[in-house]
């Protein structure tokens, strides 16, 4: 009786299987100053994309998505922005000059 019950929950599972094979979500979308990797080389169900940023960029979202069920990544695309930074610089007389340097904020 078990190993009925077995059978029939493995054709099951390959029956959900085949049909969800036809699933795509289509090339992750493209983001400025920043690139994405399919961590499998495919864009169908499961499927996973990475996302980077370039050099003095950082990634603001998530990195990771899935191809869902329904034919879309879980997930809006993150972006990158310029990464800034403050430098104080102690004067002469004891006043403080800041600085900001923000790099690659197209």
């Amino acid at each position: 009786m078990h190993r009925d019950n077995f059978r029939f929950s493995f054709f099951v599972i390959l029956l959900e299987a085949i049909k969800i094979t036809g699933i795509q979500c289509g090339f992750p979308a493209e983001i400025p100053h920043g690139g994405y990797q399919l961590l499998n080389g495919t864009v169908g169900y499961l499927s996973r994309v990475f996302y980077s940023c370039d050099e003095g960029y950082e990634l603001i979202g998530r990195a990771q998505l899935m191809c869902d069920i329904d034919e879309r990544w879980n997930g809006p695309p993150p972006r990158c922005e310029g990464i800034c930074t403050v430098s104080i610089i102690a004067h002469q007389l004891c006043h403080q000059i800041h600085i900001y340097e923000c790099k690659n904020l197209i």
